[in-house]
Formats: structure tokens, sequence, C-alpha cells
């Protein structure tokens, strides 16, 4: 379903007699790869219409035929760029409405290739650490004990749970989440920075995969699930604004199944589930990748093996649709920070677990 954005504050100020509320919709969404002109048909209330698109990657205007219609056309992009397409509708007191889209053209020029650029291994490089619950993130170290490589925190997210552990060591494999109780929910996370990395997180010239290695998933009861997303912020969960995600729940002691759930404004969307399994899937690879500072797609892999570039949906590989049907904003903008979350939750009075190896940061250069 189409989505317009919040509507504009009256600068009038009160007193100032009767306004109109305008609103605006569109047909289309968010586009990663698009092929040919991007046309929606646009539904609004209006005096007037306006469609406007730029560039990101040079920050040139674009020619739209029919800018001031219903049905206007915005041309394909070029190979690794992106559009800001804006949709305005105006009320006849001067009101307006805006409705953002990005449209962009994944393909890369020939040639290029992904970069590892940053390598969190849990596993092997990192100073053992019992983390506090709900305090502040703290500094994770690597092995020297002494280089700062990335930031930890856990956060309760609802309940009181009977069992909360978050440790970082050898003989937990990982960072292990572990959260019992019923209705209860327990939030791993790891914040990486800009700076540490030496990236820019919204520069619109290259792709940002971020790939997160989980492990031993379990769940006992059902209606047990596992979030792993990513998000601006240290809010990143099953909910969180801003989260987008891949979860794995437990329908039953024989279905197991995956989907991509997504957060905008403290309310949370899924997509129809994917890969019912009669048992869980304990090792899972997630994919996201982030152009021009938005998350902009998420797929899980089975297993432990970091794929090269980003997988094909083949398979047991699974995608999820949402970052192509919701308004620009939904996803990021991430800028200074990364922020990776694991979101534990248990229903029926049981321990759900599940461990994070590697996060491991890759580039693709599209300029």
């Amino acid at each position: 379903m189409a989505l317009s954005s919040p509507k504009s504050l009256d600068p009038g100020g009160a007193g100032g007699g009767s306004c109109t509320d305008p609103s605006i919709s569109s047909s289309l969404g968010n586009v990663a790869d698009q092929s040919g002109a991007y046309a929606p048909t646009l539904t609004h209330d209006g005096a007037s219409v306006a469609t406007a698109a730029v560039d990101i990657n040079t920050g040139l205007p674009v020619v739209v035929t029919g800018s001031a219609t219903t049905t206007p056309s915005v041309p394909e992009p070029t190979a690794g760029h992106a559009l800001l397409v804006t949709h305005t509708t105006t009320a006849a007191d001067g009101l307006t409405d805006l409705l953002p889209r990005v449209v962009m053209k994944a393909a890369a020029p020939s040639g290029a290739s992904w970069t590892d650029v940053y390598d969190v291994d849990f596993t092997t490089d990192i100073t053992d650490k019992t983390i506090t619950i709900d305090a502040a993130a703290s500094d994770l170290y690597e092995a020297d004990g002494t280089t700062v490589k990335a930031s930890v925190y856990t956060d309760t997210r609802f309940g009181s749970p009977s069992t909360e552990s978050a440790v970082i060591t050898a003989a937990a494999g990982g960072f292990r989440i572990q959260c019992g109780g019923a209705n209860d929910a327990l939030v791993g996370g790891v914040v990486i920075s800009a700076a540490a990395v030496g990236l820019d997180f919204d520069d619109p010239r290259q792709d940002i995969a971020v790939y997160v290695v989980v492990e031993g998933q379990s769940f006992a009861q059902d209606n047990d699930s596992l979030f792993v997303g990513i998000g601006p912020d240290q809010n990143v969960r099953n909910g969180g604004d801003g989260s987008f995600g891949l979860q794995q729940k437990r329908n039953s002691s024989t279905a197991y199944i995956r989907r991509g759930v997504q957060s905008i404004s403290g309310s949370s969307t899924s997509d129809s589930d994917q890969d019912s399994q009669t048992s869980a899937r304990a090792d899972l690879v997630a994919c996201f990748v982030i152009r021009g500072g938005r998350a902009v797609d998420a797929l899980s892999v089975v297993g432990t093996t970091i794929p090269d570039g980003v997988p094909e949906v083949t398979g047991t590989t699974i995608r999820s649709p949402l970052n192509y049907t919701n308004t620009v904003g939904a996803e990021g903008p991430f800028s200074t920070q990364i922020c990776v979350g694991v979101d534990v939750f248990t229903a029926g009075g049981s321990t759900a677990e599940a461990t994070i190896t590697r996060i491991l940061i890759r580039t693709l250069d599209l300029s």
C-alpha cells in the first residue's frame, strides 16, 4: 500500500481561519533497480500537483515529463545512480504535502568487485567481555586488550526475563544472547562507527554490504523468534523505529519460517512467510545493502559462509521485499554509524538464544 508523508504544519498559527489539509499518495514505492521510466499514478486532494527529480550522485536536476500531472514520467537512472523523486500537492491556502521516493539503477560498472573493509570476528580477535544488561554501550577490544573494535550493548526490549545473559567469550563461541521467560525479549547490539571503518556510509558512489553471521539459533516454544537487523541507532530491534531486518520464527514444533520485518514510526510490517521448514535454521547469514545512506536490500542465507557480493535469491536464500514499497527514510539514513541488533524473543517460559560470530563490511565502487 502506498504511504503518504506527514502533513505540513499551519504557518499561520491559531486564529488564522480554516485550512485545507492536503494529502498525496503514489501507486509506486522506492525502487532498487529501475528498468525503464519510473511512471507512477498519483492521487491527491490539493489544488495542484508537481513532481521533481534530482540525481543524488551528481546533484543535478532531472527533467520530468508531465511534472504537473498525476501521471509523471521520470527517466531511468544512469547505472549505479539514484534519483530522489519528490511529489508535492498544494492546497488552495498554500499548505503542502510531500511524498519522496528513491529510484535506483543497481547495475555496477564492468569489472567492479566487492572489497573487504572491516571485519569483526567474535571468535578469534576479540577480548572476552560480559555485558551489563540495560547499560550504556561499552567498548569492545581486539585481542590485544587496547584497540577498540566496536561498541556493544544489551537492552531488555520488554518484559522481565527470568534469564538474561550477554557474553562475548571463546567458550560461548562469540557474542551470545540468551533470554528466558514468558513474553520477554533481549536485544544484543553492535555499534560500528564510520570513522572506525574509514567510510562515508551515505556516499552514493558506493554500495556497502553488511554481513552478520548468527549461529546456534534455538527456539523451544511456539512463537519464539529471532530478529537480526540494522538501523542508524541503538533502537534497532523488532519494532524499533528505522529498523530493517530478517526474522526467523517458530510457528509450531514442525513449522519454522523466515521473513522480512521493517519498522516505521514504531509500527512493524512483516512480509509473507518464506522458507517454511520442520526444524529451525540454526545458522544464518544476514546480508544488508546500503546505498546513499539508505538500506535498500536484505537477504538471508542458510549456513555460516559469507557469500561473494550480494547473493542471488535461489534455493534457501530469501529476500525481504519490504524496502521496495515503503517511503524513503524508513531504513536509515546511515551517516556516522551502523548499528546491528539481534533481538531474541521467548514466548512460553523457555530460553531462546543466538550467537553473533562475525560482522563483515564490504564496499562496491559505483563511480
